[in-house]
């Protein structure tokens, strides 16, 4: 009988945990969702789906070579924890989100990976800073540019751009949006479109695009 209610309070306990970790990211999301609808641009967390899109899309562009992958509007923490299942070592991504209560979040459950609560639009300098001397290979975007000023979105893509061509570097941008009827926006910016593909698992359906930096 002991054992028994051991073994059923291991079980709570576990389930508890696997709850609160399902739980907490949406928890999150919501708070910054009412206190800042324009910066967060959607109505749910990226769902793991659309988190593994961008992780395997960012792999055919630019991840066998050395250089850090930049997990840009980091949120809940849903493409860190991606891109850390896939083998990319903690020290290997910079996580970079402007509000501190995502920042705080994906610092509490990512140990060792670097987590800057800084604007996108400071990119270069937020990198530099964290990881001085490093090579950007990747940056896999979750911003919504749809829904920033024109000017900010200049400024974003043009810091997206120039930590991609840091030190000789020609990575690559993964980015994804909800309004996938307007194909390759950010070439408009001067980035080279190179593929891609729809994730209709996640909420709303979205659109994963690739892009390439001229040499």
């Amino acid at each position: 009988m002991m054992k028994s209610c051991k073994h059923f309070m291991g079980y709570m306990a576990d389930s508890s945990k696997t709850t609160m970790r399902v739980v907490q990211p949406y928890i999150g999301f919501a708070y910054n969702l009412l206190t800042s609808p324009r910066e967060v641009g959607a109505v749910c967390p990226s769902s793991p789906a659309l988190a593994s899109v961008l992780v395997d899309a960012s792999k055919a562009c630019a991840f066998k070579t050395d250089g850090l992958v930049i997990d840009l509007g980091a949120g809940s923490g849903v493409v860190t924890r991606k891109l850390l299942e896939r083998g990319v070592p903690p020290r290997s991504i910079v996580a970079i989100d402007r509000s501190p209560s995502f920042a705080r979040v994906v610092g509490k459950r990512f140990p060792g990976v670097a987590v800057l609560c800084e604007d996108a639009k400071n990119l270069a300098a937020a990198v530099k800073s964290a990881r001085p001397g490093e090579r950007v290979k990747t940056v896999i975007s979750s911003l919504p540019f749809r829904s920033l000023p024109g000017q900010t979105r200049k400024a974003v893509a043009d810091g997206i751009m120039g930590v991609l061509r840091q030190q000789g570097g020609c990575g690559c941008l993964v980015q994804f949006s909800y309004f996938w009827w307007d194909q390759y926006p950010l070439a408009r910016y001067g980035f080279i479109p190179r593929s891609r593909r729809f994730v209709f698992w996640n909420v709303p359906p979205a659109v994963v695009e690739v892009y390439t930096v001229p040499e």
